[in-house]
């Protein structure tokens, strides 16, 4: 895995630390980091979730920095 991958695994952890055990739990299941599988799996179902909730307030979308 390039360092980048992994800042990246990292940052997104520690942005939803909820999703640390099932992070673990595809590693142990696939016997290594698969990158695209748990953005696809993990991550993206949050982050999905987080945008849905909040996609009627205002100052989330005029604060963002892309």
């Amino acid at each position: 895995m390039s360092k980048k991958s992994e800042g990246l695994l990292r940052v997104m952890l520690s942005f939803l630390p909820s999703t640390g055990n099932d992070y673990k739990k595809l590693i142990e299941y696939h016997g290594e980091v698969l990158e695209t599988v748990i953005i696809e799996d993990i991550f993206m179902p949050e982050i999905i979730k987080l945008l849905s909730e909040n996609r009627n307030n205002p100052s989330y979308s005029s604060n963002m920095v892309i």
